[in-house]
């Protein structure tokens, strides 16, 4: 078994917090309530080089590891770039890169670039926000047809310091277990 599938495997053993099961329960909910009309998912980040890219990178792996018929993407109200640290995240969690950036696991290529919603070329899709600030920033795009919430704390604060590493690997762990506990209720529920 390799790294990514044990750090997979020990998602479900990850116990989350009340508020954590709350929000989990209501995202789930909200996507089984929408995904057979709407299948296309976008991570919303006002910079696109963090959270909501961590979310687009796990989401494609868990649902494609759960066969759920659904596509990923990511964008930012600002284009700016990949942090480093987070992919380096991604790394220590046993996803292998190309050279290119995309992922070699799955069978859709997941680009590791920040991006912009003009950039999101899907007629309809689901936005999920993932910081407050780009819920107060985003512009009102007519093609989203639910917003949900699933807002997660900036490891950017961290940057430079000696914590910088377990930061965000606290966050990319946080990411992978919300999720994970999400596309298993859409297949599973309770």
């Amino acid at each position: 078994m390799g790294s990514l599938d044990k750090y997979i495997d020990n998602l479900d053993s990850v116990i989350l917090k009340d508020y954590q099961e709350k929000r989990v329960k209501n995202i789930s909910q909200e996507l089984k309530n929408l995904i057979n009309t709407y299948n296309k998912i976008v991570f919303i980040c006002t910079h696109n080089s963090r959270r909501s890219q961590l979310c687009e990178v796990w989401a494609k792996i868990l649902s494609s590891r759960l066969n759920l018929d659904l596509s990923f993407f990511s964008a930012g109200t600002e284009k700016t770039e990949v942090y480093g640290e987070a992919i380096k995240s991604l790394k220590r969690a046993g996803i292998e890169f190309n050279i290119e950036g995309n992922n070699k696991l799955i069978k859709n290529k997941i680009e590791l670039h920040s991006k912009t919603l003009d950039e999101i070329k899907e007629d309809e899709f689901i936005s999920i926000m993932t910081c407050s600030d780009a819920e107060g920033n985003c512009p009102v795009d007519p093609r989203s047809k639910k917003n949900l919430k699933l807002f997660y704390d900036d490891p950017k604060k961290y940057d430079g310091t000696i914590r910088e590493s377990n930061e965000y690997d606290k966050t990319c762990r946080l990411i992978a277990s919300e999720l994970n506990a999400i596309f298993k209720k859409l297949v599973n529920p309770i």
